[in-house]
């Protein structure tokens, strides 16, 4: 009589608990796998459809098709918010602004005098002060730029209307604000990537865990099938539908519950704003890839793990004896941690690949040698102590240190990462390009020369209206050259008249009129001065003639200042021909309690023209390194739940291996205390041990890398969760390791 496979795998399936309670586990792992592996492969799209609605906001003039409107994009900020401002023309007179194409969510190209504001900056405009902030888009708002429009739903954006020809010659010139493509956020595919191996490793962990809770019994079962008359390949088939059975069901589960998981990972704030949902909504093809491959993978690892009971059932339950590994093993490590440190100290375009190759390579490469560790453990367990329970752990590591070490590969994966990237971001952002001669509050336009004076006036008069008081000046832009790539922004400047602005004292004025260097190695160095373009850098070969000889050149030394803390200040009498320069800056000094004011009027003054100022930089360099270390310590989170979860299911799983030999020890008298703080030792060591040797192999490794820029790690409360994680997956780990051996005792003679 023939018999279906696949029936009789469901009749047993239905009859044995403990098989369908490891469906059931085994179906909860993968159902959290395929919940946040779905998640964090959409998050590169994500950001790819959340740059192109924005990619509008940021023209490029190609000259391929004929311009129609002139597009002039600055940054600005309100408090501690970025705020877009595009000030927009038609490029010729003759051109009507309803001929001109927007994207979508913008209702149409405003009128001269006209202003369409995002629905958050409109709400924020009417709750501030007018001079705080309504004061810098001076126009009717007409419409209410859509979510279609913008990068995230909180974005503060306003679209300003100009009159023909009165935006900057630099604003580019485009046939319209059409949607292009977006670019891709560099950022957020390291995160995505580094999320992808530091919560897959331990889902796949939890997926083996939970499917262990009846590997031991499965093999005897089938091979009892086998010897009954039972083919390899119904053998096979049965063991595969156990298997797709619980792949289903948790790749049904993770995709149902991903949604949720959405929600919530759309409330994570990233480049200043929360996702949209429909941001991180897989594509269909996506989803339908992943309903393929988890399931398929799934039954692909169960078909893997019962080869031998189909091949050989006598065979099947035997004991597995552990071999000492071959001590040409620790040459992997060494050699990856030898290409990590090349790469680190090595420069050229080979020296990113090597460093991202060792850095892969290395956690990778200690899994070679992580049976003999746990072996070693195990070891020192049977000689520093002397207790039953710490001589019973220390015997079952070594019996089979390659599962005591394969359960907790996925934790020391992931606290390695997470300990590197945390070390790699425990030090401050450093000093941002276009570091000068004023202090983080002072504000600054930048304009060609031509301007300065009377957008300086404009905005003295301004000032005095309002009864702000503050230090106007407009100060030359330079740019002094030192050997190699060496460069500082200068500000060309009286130094009596650079005081005010904070940066220069009065006793770095004394003597004759010269070239100020403070920082970046400005004692190795034989400058010149050239002329700073409008592009941000300088005119090769434009250089600008000094009044004397190269003794003008005077170092200022900073206390405490790091190196890369450059600035230059050149005195205009040091200058032969001042006037050759051809690009400037207006400086305005601000206190806490006129900031927001003065850069209304300083907008007002010169629209469609950047303010800048050091402490804005700096925030924007400082959100985005706080959110990266939130994406670390999230992702570290939730693989620590993922690898507690893991370690719990494979601390019960090892003592439902062991049920006969436990029942054994209890009938002959042992005690169940003994056993039990064995089995806690056993399972809460190995993977608390594991973690603080992961802990301080990350943070010599991001240390390593830090010293490629003469950086040092920053202790910190961030470089402790990486331990704290771990232990508190060996905890969970311990903690179940109880209960399961009190269930096994129970019974003491019972079979498996």
């Amino acid at each position: 009589m023939r018999v279906n496979a696949v029936r009789l795998a469901l009749r047993v399936l239905v009859a044995d608990r403990r098989a369908l309670v490891a469906t059931l586990l085994t179906a909860l792992g993968v159902a959290a796998t395929t919940a946040l592996i779905t998640l964090l492969v959409t998050l590169p799209s994500a950001a790819l459809d959340r740059s192109a609605r924005a990619a509008w906001q940021h023209p490029a003039d190609d000259g391929a098709r004929p311009a129609r409107a002139l597009v002039l994009t600055t940054p600005d900020v309100v408090g501690d918010r970025a705020i877009t401002r595009i000030d927009v023309a038609p490029a010729r007179g003759d051109i009507s602004p309803d001929t001109i194409p927007v994207p979508p969510g913008v209702p149409r190209f405003p009128e001269p005098g006209e202003v369409l504001m995002s629905s958050a900056l409109a709400e924020l405009a009417a709750d501030l002060p007018y001079q705080d902030l309504a004061v810098r888009f001076d126009g009717e708002v007409v419409g209410t730029v859509e979510e279609a429009a913008l990068a995230h739903p909180d974005q503060l954006l306003a679209l300003v209307g100009h009159e023909p020809g009165t935006l900057p010659a630099f604003s580019a010139a485009v046939p319209g604000l059409a949607v292009h493509g977006g670019e891709p956020d560099l950022p957020l595919l390291a995160v995505a990537g580094l999320g992808v191996v530091a919560l897959g490793v331990p889902c796949l962990v939890l997926i083996a865990s939970a499917a262990r809770l009846a590997a031991a019994r499965r093999p005897r079962r089938l091979a009892a099938f086998r010897l009954s008359g039972a083919t390899p390949w119904q053998v096979t088939a049965m063991a595969a539908t156990g298997a797709a059975v619980a792949g289903v069901l948790g790749t049904a589960a993770g995709l149902v519950a991903g949604a949720p998981l959405r929600a919530l990972a759309a409330l994570v704030p990233w480049r200043d704003g929360p996702w949209s949902p429909d941001d991180l909504a897989p594509p269909g093809p996506m989803t339908l890839l992943v309903a393929v491959l988890v399931p398929l993978g799934v039954v692909t690892a169960s078909v893997v793990g019962t080869r031998r009971a189909a091949r050989s059932p006598w065979g099947s339950a035997g004991e597995r004896r552990w071999e000492r590994p071959s001590p040409w093993r620790w040459v992997a490590p060494v050699l990856a941690l030898a290409v990590l440190l090349w790469g680190v100290n090595a420069s050229g375009e080979h020296a990113l690949p090597l460093a991202v190759l060792g850095l892969v390579a290395f956690p990778l490469s200690v899994s070679l040698v992580g049976p003999s560790l746990a072996a070693a453990l195990g070891g020192a367990f049977a000689r520093l102590w002397r207790g039953p329970a710490a001589l019973l752990a220390g015997r079952r590591l070594l019996a089979d240190p390659v599962g005591a070490y394969r359960a907790g590969a996925g934790l020391v994966l992931t606290v390695f990462l997470a300990s590197t990237t945390l070390t790699l971001l425990s030090n401050p952002p450093g000093p941002t390009s276009g570091e000068r001669p004023v202090a983080d509050s002072v504000l600054t336009v930048d304009l060609p020369s031509t301007r300065a004076v009377p957008i300086a006036d404009a905005v003295r008069t301004g000032l005095d209206e309002r009864g702000i008081e503050a230090t106007v000046a407009v100060a030359g832009l330079a740019t002094v050259a030192g050997h190699g790539l060496a460069r500082w922004d200068a500000l060309v400047l009286p130094c009596a008249e650079a005081v005010p602005f904070g940066r220069v004292s009065s006793g770095d004025c004394a003597g004759s009129p010269a070239v100020l260097l403070a920082g970046g190695g400005a004692a190795d160095v034989r400058p010149r001065v050239v002329r700073h373009s409008a592009g941000g850098g300088h005119l090769a070969g434009d250089q600008l003639a000094l009044a004397g000889a190269d003794h003008l050149v005077r170092r200022v030394e900073r206390d405490g200042a790091p190196p890369a803390e450059g600035w230059a200040l050149v005195d205009p009498s040091a200058l032969a021909d001042p006037g050759a320069l051809t690009e400037a800056a207006v400086l305005v000094t601000t206190t806490s309690g006129t900031r927001e004011a003065t850069r209304g009027v300083l907008g007002g003054a010169a629209p469609g023209l950047a303010v800048d100022s050091g402490a804005q930089r700096r925030a924007v360099a400082d959100q985005l390194h706080e959110e990266l270390r939130w994406a670390a310590a999230l992702g570290l989170l939730g693989a620590g739940l993922l690898a507690g979860c893991g370690a719990a299911l494979s601390a019960a799983g090892s003592i439902t291996d062991r049920r006969r030999t436990i029942g054994a020890l209890v009938a002959a008298g042992a005690s169940v205390r003994a056993l039990r703080r064995a089995s806690r030792l056993e399972a809460a060591v190995p993977r608390l041990v594991a973690s603080l040797v992961a802990s301080g192999a990350g943070f010599l490794v991001g240390a390593a890398v830090l010293s490629r820029w003469d950086l040092a790690p920053s202790p910190n409360g961030w470089l402790v969760l990486p331990v704290a994680v771990g232990s508190l997956a060996a905890m969970v780990a311990a903690a179940t390791a109880g209960p399961a051996l009190r269930s096994a005792s129970r019974e003491p003679l019972a079979g498996r």
